[in-house]
């Protein structure tokens, strides 16, 4: 199972995250004084010298923006960051970063992304011949990097490079570095108080001529499987991916996100708490989650995700029943038989209740609602657009049908109990299901087979008896009023009981029947029948 595509968003550790498609309110050629940071933490690049400013320059690759830094006199155009609020203090631990960039010409040094004093700190630059160079280090050492030959061809490029466990290692469209064997060692503290910038050094000088569409800064380390996600992630947003290997693993086809798998591991009760997660990633839109361990009794929080499975080996408890908990999904797939689930399911959801799922109580707006239990269900939506009611074996399908509603399909064991009037929908009853309805006037329904007890005020027309048998689920109701109901001859309609007075079929006042129809009144009602 899959989730929805894979951004940098899905990797952990991002501090800054600079994406030209992401700037708003500039127009082609206007000066660009503040870059966003995209990561959430906050390290907006700035540059507050209208000479430094680089430039805003729409539709440059694949239909998306670039900010343009030109290799001027003094000052040259960067943008920085005082020190990155200190979230890039990684001493001699791991750390990555990526880059989609296009460097034109070759002139002299030329640094693309810094936060150093001098040859301390993190440097990647463009030498005179070039060659594009990857050197976290200390003081005083600058032979342990990595290089990257022929980049100043003026076309674009995905670049990603990385230090895990003081190895540092670099990616050019998908390939190693021409220098890098896997081996080359830079274990130096790279900590200090310098600005971060793009498109110079630390202080300022040896601006680069470059356009750039999206470069990240990020803590921690970054996997080989990551590597690939994120080099697939941007050759795809910016059409790069005919430039990767045959046989890199997202050559043909995008990166997909990881399923997001619930451990309980944090704070149990919340849903909001990363720590409770695989990868300790909060769940967001376009993923797939999976409770599927844990006896948890999870009472705050919600969830915005692509779809959540509940299975077998969940056996806690979401939300109450005077508090359910609001999942933002387009699926829901319910089929723990041991949890307790209180559910407000967002606008369009479909619902997945299986033959194995115990207490469940949906609440919200979903679309399509699918029930398969042979335990109790529960439905208090605002508004339900279908309600498919049965169970394989023939023996259940238990709904609660309190709010919302929808067309419902009824059969093979299914059991709905519809507290609810009708509101211009349909019922269709099969196979050997069972439909209560409870109050108010009952929906145009097609009986195919199977139960219906009725203890509304009406029905409403045209219906059809196909099949099965038609009842009345209290043997005291009086007045009956009916609109045109089609009997065939395999439908009963049973109104006997205690209760008196006219079966009403209001305008047409007539019972239509094809023969070999049964129709069984008690003994104070009357009807005509054609």
């Amino acid at each position: 199972m899959r989730g929805g595509n894979f951004t940098a968003a899905n990797l952990s550790g991002v501090i800054g995250w600079y994406k030209a498609d992401a700037i708003t309110g500039l127009s082609d050629g206007d000066s660009v004084s503040s870059w966003a940071d995209s990561s959430g933490e906050g390290n907006t690049l700035t540059q507050s010298v209208s000479g430094a400013q680089p430039s805003y320059q729409t539709d440059e690759l694949f239909g998306k923006p670039v900010v343009r830094f030109d290799k001027d006199a003094s000052p040259g155009d960067n943008m920085l960051n005082a020190d990155m609020g200190g979230d890039f203090d990684v001493g001699t631990g791991d750390f990555y970063l990526a880059l989609v960039a296009k460097f034109p010409t070759t002139s002299g040094n030329q640094f693309v992304m810094t936060k150093a004093t001098g040859t301390q700190g993190l440097t990647v630059f463009i030498n005179g011949s070039g060659t594009l160079l990857f050197r976290p280090q200390t003081s005083g050492v600058t032979t342990n990097n990595i290089q990257q030959t022929n980049v100043t061809d003026n076309e674009f490029h995905v670049i990603v490079c990385r230090r895990v466990s003081g190895v540092i290692t670099g990616h050019y469209d998908g390939q190693a570095f021409t220098t890098d064997d896997g081996t080359k060692v830079n274990n130096g503290s790279i900590d200090n108080d310098n600005d971060f910038r793009l498109g110079s050094s630390s202080t300022g000088g040896l601006d680069t001529d470059m356009d750039l569409s999206e470069a990240l800064l990020a803590t921690g380390t970054l996997t080989d499987s990551d590597r690939d996600k994120l080099t697939g992630y941007l050759a795809w947003k910016y059409g790069l991916q005919a430039n990767l290997p045959s046989d890199h693993p997202y050559r043909f086809s995008q990166p997909k996100r990881d399923v997001i798998y619930w451990t309980g591991g944090g704070d149990g009760q919340d849903l909001t708490d990363p720590d409770n997660y695989s990868g300790n990633v909060t769940p967001a839109a376009g993923d797939r989650v999976v409770f599927d361990q844990g006896s948890n009794v999870i009472g705050f929080g919600s969830i915005t995700a692509d779809s959540v499975s509940i299975g077998q080996g969940f056996t806690g408890s979401i939300g109450t029943a005077s508090s359910s908990r609001t999942f933002t999904v387009d699926t829901l797939v319910c089929a723990s038989d041991a949890a307790e689930l209180h559910i407000s399911a967002g606008t369009g959801a479909d619902i997945f209740v299986t033959n194995s799922a115990n207490v469940v109580r949906i609440e919200g707006s979903p679309g399509r609602c699918f029930v398969r239990s042979r335990n109790e269900v529960t439905l208090e939506p605002t508004e339900v657009t279908s309600l498919d009611v049965r169970h394989p074996s023939g023996k259940g399908g238990i709904c609660f049908h309190e709010s919302g509603t929808p067309t419902t399909t009824v059969g093979f064991g299914g059991i709905v109990e519809r507290n609810v009037a009708s509101n211009g929908d349909i019922l269709t009853l099969t196979g050997n299901g069972q439909f209560d309805h409870l109050v108010g006037s009952m929906p145009v329904f097609t009986q195919r087979g199977g139960v219906i007890r009725y203890s509304g005020s009406s029905l409403e027309a045209p219906s059809d008896i196909i099949g099965g048998v038609f009842k009345l689920g209290r043997s005291d109701q009086a007045v009956i009023a009916m609109e045109s109901l089609e009997l065939f001859p395999l439908g009963t309609i049973d109104l006997t009981g205690t209760g008196s007075g006219a079966v009403d079929f209001l305008g047409s006042k007539a019972l239509f029947s094809r023969g070999g129809t049964t129709a069984r009144l008690g003994p104070g009602r009357s009807a005509t029948l054609s």
